[in-house]
């Protein structure tokens, strides 16, 4: 039950977090943060929900984390590549920026509320609810940061292609 209390202070943190920086005037700079802290704060909210969402999709096939050792490893890549990726994403692309923090914000409230429905149905125990909560949001905002990266991509008008043209004689014309 203690751990019921701590995935829920730490989804009312990452709540939190999100919503400063989805409410920023522009990301990161309003607080004098650049876009690459931004980035690099936003990815690391996402991989953390991805992480948290693999290890309770690992505990609901009774793989528990025992101590604080276990969360090394693989269970810290998303969080490494979620800093990095947002940090080269503010650097690089800093007007996709808040268009993904907000996908992936809508993304992570879709996916929990997806997972609330369908978790109880999937474990048919009283941990599937909450299961299910973490797990949707966790890859609702992957997706979401995903789809709000595309989505802000800047259009560019289509080139015509190049055309290659040669001409091959046949025939003897002396």
């Amino acid at each position: 039950m203690q751990d019921f209390f701590i995935l829920q202070r730490l989804r009312l943190v990452c709540v939190f977090l999100w919503a400063l920086l989805v409410f920023a005037p522009s990301p990161g700079q309003a607080q004098g943060m650049g876009p690459v802290t931004g980035g690099a704060l936003a990815g690391g909210l996402v991989g953390t929900s991805a992480s948290v969402a693999a290890t309770v999709l690992l505990a609901q096939d009774d793989q528990y984390v025992w101590n604080w050792s276990q969360l090394r490893g693989w269970r810290a890549l998303p969080v490494a590549a979620g800093i990095v990726g947002g940090a080269i994403q503010g650097g690089i692309g800093s007007d996709r920026l808040g268009p993904a923090v907000g996908w992936s914000a809508l993304g992570a409230v879709g996916g929990a509320g997806v997972g609330a429905l369908i978790g109880p149905s999937i474990w048919g125990d009283e941990r599937g609810r909450w299961a299910g909560l973490l797990i949707g949001a966790g890859a609702g905002a992957v997706a979401g940061w995903v789809v709000g990266t595309v989505v802000s991509a800047p259009r560019t008008e289509a080139t015509p292609a190049a055309s290659l043209a040669f001409s091959v004689p046949f025939g003897a014309g002396r």
